[in-house]
């Protein structure tokens, strides 16, 4: 007695949709279904539970048949980089089709405060917030995604200049800094740099006397009093 087998791909695709099995024989060969963001586990009785059938398995049935295919879902892991701050963050273990929250940011960085996320260090990738729920960041089996910690500078000065003659006082007024740190403030006409003092800075605001023919003064917020390490941003101020 023949019977019709008929093959439910269960999300995924098959090459083949039946076939025709034989009582008492064997069901040979079986198609291979593809799904994306999974692995084919194997042929079933029921789309859930069941009993595998596979090309060995003898036919025992009276009636045409439905075959389930049944899937396990990729894994993948995530690591989360520093970026330049210190600290930990664990890495997350996440399943395809499954939302899942990123591990919370357990970095820190002196003079800035954590944005978030993103898969390019520059911030060009794509963004996600701290503990964001996400699901298929990749369709890929064991990859591992790199999401990077995004920082913004909490150190920022307002400039103001008042004229008096001969020489200029730039005001420069520092938010969020702590010594010790140095403040710089460059004086240009047009591209060409005239003058630059370098002050520590202790609390408060700092006074810059400025002369000559100036068009533009540049001021920036160091780290430490002998480091390299800017930690506000350039601010531009025209006379």
């Amino acid at each position: 007695m023949n019977f019709t087998v008929t093959f439910n791909a269960n999300g995924g695709s098959t090459p083949t949709p039946s076939k025709t099995v034989t009582y008492n024989s064997n069901y040979g060969d079986l198609p291979t279904p593809t799904r994306a963001g999974y692995t084919f586990i194997g042929w079933f009785t029921a789309a859930s539970g069941g009993s595998q059938v596979t090309k060995d398995t003898k036919v025992t049935i009276t009636a045409n048949q439905t075959l389930y295919a049944q899937w396990k879902p990729f894994t993948y892991t995530v690591k989360y980089n520093a970026n330049g701050g210190t600290g930990a963050t664990a890495d997350s273990v996440h399943s395809y089709d499954s939302e899942k929250a990123l591990t919370k940011n357990g970095f820190t960085k002196k003079y800035y405060t954590f944005t978030g996320w993103n898969t390019k260090p520059d911030g060009s990738g794509n963004p996600y917030a701290d503990e964001a729920k996400v699901k298929n960041l990749t369709a890929e089996n064991g990859k591992v995604i790199t999401l990077y910690a995004q920082w913004k500078r909490t150190v920022s000065t307002k400039t103001t200049l008042d004229s008096h003659g001969s020489y200029t006082l730039c005001n420069v007024k520092i938010s969020g800094a702590a010594a010790p740190c140095r403040v710089i403030l460059a004086a240009y006409k047009g591209n060409k740099l005239l003058s630059a003092e370098t002050r520590a800075y202790s609390s408060g605001d700092e006074s810059f006397a400025v002369s000559g023919d100036f068009d533009t003064v540049k001021v920036m917020v160091w780290n430490g009093l002998s480091g390299m390490e800017p930690i506000s941003e350039v601010e531009v101020v025209k006379k």
